[in-house]
Order: structure tokens, then C-alpha cells, then sequence
């Protein structure tokens, strides 16, 4: 689904290729919690992407989200969060000031 390989994926995980490809596969079906509960927030994720019909590899990979990390590169240091903001964001039109609406703070002071 996300176009990854799955080396890529693995790293994500912070496990060897080998140990994903069997997860995959079904012939290791038992990862430690926390890597379940990564698994299911990532699927989760990948599956809003594909819903939203994203390039899931081509975002992940190149779409710089804060500190010029790309969701790939926040997604390898855990921070799934900030990741799963920046998809729920995704198309979202930006909201341009009105000029006509004076500054508050200068009239309640």
C-alpha cells in the first residue's frame, strides 16, 4: 500500500528485513506490543493516505513536514503524531486574513 520497500519499512520498526518479510508473510505473528501498536498506527495512517488518494510513497519520502524532516524520516524517530497531523491536514485550504476585520486586541484593552 504505501510503495515502500521492505527494507524501508523495517526501519521504521528498528527490526532486520528478515523479521519484517515474516511478519508479512504470517510466518512470525507475534511482534512485541509496542511494534503492534505501531503496526496498527501506521496501517491506520497509510490507509487514511490511500483514502485521501496520496502518492503515499512520493509524501512520505519527499514532503518535508517541520525541522525539513520528511514524514518518513519523523515516522524513523517515533513521532507518529506529528506525522498523522500533517495527513489529517492534507488539502486543506489555508484560511487568508480578512483586512477588513480590525485587531481585537487593541479594542478590548
Amino acid at each position: 500500500m504505501s510503495g515502500l520497500s521492505d527494507d524501508q519499512l523495517a526501519e521504521l520498526f528498528k527490526i532486520q528485513r528478515e523479521t519484517y518479510c515474516r511478519w508479512r508473510l504470517g510466518t512470525l505473528s507475534n511482534p512485541r506490543v509496542g511494534n503492534r501498536r505501531r503496526l496498527g498506527l501506521l496501517l491506520s495512517l497509510l490507509e487514511e493516505l490511500a483514502h485521501r488518494q496520496v502518492n503515499i510513497k512520493d509524501w512520505l519520502l519527499n514532503a518535508p513536514i517541520t525541522e525539513r524532516l520528511t514524514p518518513y524520516e519523523l515516522l524513523e524517530r517515533g513521532r507518529i503524531s506529528e506525522v498523522a497531523f500533517a495527513a489529517a491536514s492534507l488539502g486543506e485550504a489555508r484560511v487568508a486574513r480578512d483586512p477588513r476585520i480590525a485587531d481585537c486586541t487593541s479594542t478590548f484593552r
